[in-house]
């Protein structure tokens, strides 16, 4: 027999076979349901039902054809005419929920009787799943495994009553819309009752959250659609969910666990605490109000959340949003404060600290920050103390920024595509444990000034990437441990009056076209008590020992002589980009990234210089017909290097006399031997170069 299909039938110790298939293929289940086998309901003969769905996680194979099996094999007997889960709609009973679950039509009610079900439920489909006090309490739902939920509402349309959720990932999960959650004790699961981006018109009414690590967690897409009662507690206080509210005020003695405000306007909270939800807080367009003197902890997304909330006053806050030891969420670090698509905050000495990223303002404009403090923010893809994205015409004033770290970040202050901002009066210390860590950061960022900042023992101090017409003064780099302060294609800024001093490498400035070094740069600016000289189109000058550089660039310049400078710890030490018929003599530059930068430059001389302990002694790019000679270079990484195309570009690294002393080249083990005793390696050295074809 071919082409049967054999579903919800108990095979019970039949004395050969329960089941027997000679050589052609049926299908042994419904695509839902399989059958009972007596012999196939233990773990012992294979049957594991870890997810407690009644049905075996492992496929039954049917004697007598290798290729029939049950892909959907019952744990116990279809239609027993006794259990503790009723379908009130079809008069059928079930020992398992989620039996029950997958059997009925969409509409039906079911019924569960008291006890503890160790299952994980999925509804599916429209159903109600009622719990019923047959005198032992509502009914347990306990998924016992640390993953998974204990009840999840994928169907929509569903109502879930009187039930405890207990034991599990999440104690009840909302993914789809138009649902009802009624009258459930929610306890020690790692989530309680989660509302997710995805689950609008959802009712809550008189749940009970308590013991879970966030109690009530809930997507902000489509919040306004939910309604949501005071009678649901998180930790024995209320949620406040207020729609189109003005005029209240709310402190300790509401005893809110929760609040949030849609559409509201002259709201006060203050002086209480909010703690374990996804938020503390949450604004949406709300205006005209003041949060001050509050506390917000241990929540997921963020403690304070605005958006598109104007006109409102943060006051000496606290929020501390961080990772409890020995949960599942090391992820998941909320943020202290959130402010996105809002104007004219005000966030005034608050406390931002052991939070994923300190605050954060996105796509928000005309709002004062002043004398927070921001510390020991930490977070995988973040860790950032204050951020601003997209957000203009900001004020940070005061601020004390500082112990911020993240993997891929762990910026003390970060401006992206924001502009128009003034950053004034901040300390900014300590922050980052990445390479890439910042303490103040501007990226595609604008007409920004930035004034009496000090950044101390950063990994960088201030770093600008791809940013224009800031005015940059006054402000203190110090003792960071990578770059001090570096500019990187970025044009027509001004720096005046700087200090850098006791980094690893002081100054730096980069760029690929002409116009990223079209920067105002003057000998105010300092790198260890030296000027900076950076000189933009000049001709025929002199710098010797009596300018004391720092550190010295020339772009687009002719005819320049630097002779006689000591220079330290810096990107470049001496940087010439479109400079020609100069010459570079008798210069002493040490522990630097590059001790000597020619780029695009020609038609210069370098003699009698000493490189040592670079990166690069001697880098030349893209430049032709120079000549160097009669140089010193010593323990760099690299002590000369070319980078040119092929057949251009031609230097000259000898005189056609005497060549420069390579601490690399120096020996016969190292290929220099001196048969004749002139000085001179008797076989030539090849500069490493890399040639792009």
């Amino acid at each position: 027999s071919r082409n049967n299909t054999l579903y919800q039938n108990n095979l019970i110790n039949n004395t050969y076979y329960n089941a027997y298939d000679y050589y052609y293929v049926n299908q042994w289940d419904s695509g839902i349901f399989g059958n009972y086998y007596s012999n196939y309901d233990q773990p012992s003969e294979g049957c594991q039902d870890i997810n407690y769905d009644g049905i075996c996680d492992t496929k039954y194979t049917i004697p007598g054809s290798s290729t029939s099996v049950d892909r959907f094999p019952l744990v116990e007997q279809w239609g027993k005419t006794t259990g503790p889960v009723h379908n009130i709609n079809t008069g059928i009973n079930y020992s398992k929920i989620q039996v029950a679950i997958n059997d009925a039509n969409p509409g039906d009610e079911i019924q569960v009787e008291s006890g503890s079900y160790y299952e994980s439920l999925n509804a599916n489909k429209p159903v109600i799943l009622r719990g019923i006090d047959t005198g032992s309490g509502k009914p347990v739902i306990n998924s016992s495994y640390a993953y998974y939920n204990a009840i999840t509402v994928n169907g929509g349309n569903s109502i879930i009553d009187n039930f405890e959720a207990r034991g599990s990932y999440y104690g009840i999960y909302v993914n789809s819309n138009n649902n009802s959650i009624l009258n459930n004790s929610v306890l020690n699961n790692e989530y309680g009752v989660s509302l997710s981006s995805y689950s609008s018109n959802s009712t809550l009414r008189n749940n009970s959250m308590a013991g879970n690590t966030y109690n009530f967690v809930m997507g902000v897409s489509n919040i306004i659609n939910y309604d949501i009662s005071i009678d649901n507690l998180v930790d024995g206080r209320h949620i406040y969910f207020l729609k189109g509210v003005n005029d209240l005020n709310i402190d300790e003695s509401s005893n809110a666990g929760i609040v949030f405000c849609l559409e509201c306007s002259n709201i006060a909270i203050r002086n209480t605490t909010f703690h374990n939800n996804s938020v503390g807080i949450y604004f949406y367009k709300t205006y005209n109000s003041i949060i001050e003197n509050v506390t917000t902890s241990n929540n997921s997304l963020s403690g304070i959340y605005l958006d598109n909330s104007h006109d409102t006053i943060l006051k000496n806050n606290y929020a501390n949003n961080r990772y409890v030891p020995g949960t599942y969420t090391y992820m998941n670090l909320g943020d202290g404060f959130y402010i996105s698509n809002s104007n004219n905050i005000s966030l005034i000495k608050n406390i931002a600290r052991f939070n994923g990223n300190g605050i954060i303002l996105s796509v928000t404009n005309d709002s004062d920050l002043i004398e927070n403090t921001v510390s020991d923010n930490s977070k995988y893809m973040g860790g950032n103390g204050i951020s601003l994205y997209s957000s203009n015409n900001v004020t940070l004033r005061g601020n004390t920024v500082y112990n911020n770290s993240g993997d891929h970040a762990g910026n003390g202050i970060i401006l992206y595509n924001s502009n128009n901002n003034k950053i004034i009066d901040n300390i900014i210390t300590k922050n980052g444990n990445s390479w890439s860590s910042i303490g103040l950061s501007l990226q595609n960022s604008h007409n920004n000034n930035l004034n009496n900042n000090s950044m101390e023992y950063n990994r960088i101090g201030l770093y600008l990437w791809s940013s224009s017409r800031n005015n940059i003064t006054n402000n203190k780099a110090k003792n960071n441990t990578n770059l001090g302060l570096m500019l990187e294609i970025s044009s027509n800024n001004t720096l005046h009056d700087n200090l850098m001093s006791g980094n690893y490498y002081n100054f730096g400035l980069g760029g690929t076209i002409d116009s990223d070094f079209n920067n105002s740069i003057d000998i105010s600016n300092t790198v260890d008590g030296k000027s900076i000289y950076y000189l933009l189109n000049v001709s025929s000058q002199i710098i010797d020992s009596s300018f004391n550089a720092g550190t010295i660039y020339c772009i687009k310049c002719e005819n320049i002589t630097i002779r006689d400078q000591v220079i330290t710890n810096n990107s470049n030490g001496i940087y010439l980009f479109g400079t020609n018929k100069s010459k570079i003599q008798n210069n002493s530059i040490a522990n630097s990234i590059y001790g000597l930068n020619l780029v695009s430059s020609d038609n210069n001389t370098i003699l009698n210089n000493y490189a040592q302990n670079n990166s690069y002694g001697f880098y030349v790019r893209v430049s032709r017909n120079n000549i160097l000679y009669q140089n010193n270079l010593i323990n760099n990484a690299n002590n000369a290097y070319e980078y040119y195309s092929t057949g251009t570009y031609i230097n000259s690294w000898d005189n056609g006399l005497v060549g420069n002393y390579y601490s690399n080249y120096d020996s016969p083990s190292e290929g220099c031997n001196d048969i004749n005793g002139n000085g001179i390696c008797d076989l030539r050295y090849i500069i490493p170069a890399e040639v792009r074809v």
